[in-house]
Parts: C-alpha cells; structure tokens; sequence
C-alpha cells in the first residue's frame, strides 16, 4: 500500500521539492552560512537538516528541531536567516528522501517483473504444453 502510494503519487513528491527550491531564491541561499563537508560547500542550515533527518529517522517534531537548534547553538550561534530557513530545508531533505525511496521502490517492482518474466519464459520452454 505504501509503496503504492509512493509510485501513484511520485509527481507530489516532485513537486513537493519544486516548491522548496522556489522558497529559497538563489540570492538567500547562498547568503547562508556555509560548512565545507567532504570538500563542498554547503549551507549549515542544509548540513543540519540531514543529520537531523538522519538522527531521528525521518520522524520529526517541532520539540526535537528545537532540541537539536538549541544544543548548536551551544556551540555555534546561528543568524536569523539560518533559523528561518531550518524547517523549509528539513521539509526538503524529508521530501528528497521521499523521492529516492519512490525511485527505489520502482526499480525494485521493475527487478521482480523481469524476473517474473524470465521464470515464466523458462518454464514455458521446460514444458512445451504450456
């Protein structure tokens, strides 16, 4: 049912993800504050969101974005802008996640056709009756 879901509405997700990109005008995002992860530069605000998707396991909750904005900021202070942008980039990496689990799910469901398909051909050529 899920993965159905996913494969029926995958145009949702796409369009889940074109509207985060609107809400961040090129100008904005990269005015935010950046971390060098792996070599690329990226927004914290961003490196944030993945690890707080990845922490929690895609289930988030205004109490622990909360928890986590606190706890940062023990360390690091963050500006307004990066506050502000926080929850749309959470929604954008929940969404994307969403995306590759779909693109998943079909390349699984495309998989088991062929094999479907090619145990059927095999037995259709053991037994010429059928």
């Amino acid at each position: 049912p899920a993965a159905e879901w996913l494969l029926d509405n995958h145009y949702v997700i796409e369009e889940a993800i074109q509207e985060v990109r609107r809400d961040f005008p090129r100008r904005f995002y990269r005015q935010l504050p950046a971390m060098r992860i792996q070599g690329a530069e990226l927004p914290r605000t961003l490196v944030l969101a993945w690890l707080y998707v990845a922490h929690t396991h895609s289930t988030a909750s205004h109490e622990s974005l909360k928890a986590l904005v606190d706890g940062y900021q023990t360390h690091q202070i963050m500006e307004i802008g990066e506050l502000w942008a926080l929850p749309s980039m959470v929604r954008y990496v929940l969404v994307e996640n969403l995306r590759r689990i779909s693109t998943r799910v079909e390349q699984s469901r495309r998989m088991r056709r062929r094999a479907n398909d090619t145990a059927d051909e095999i037995i259709r050529i053991g037994d010429p009756e059928l």
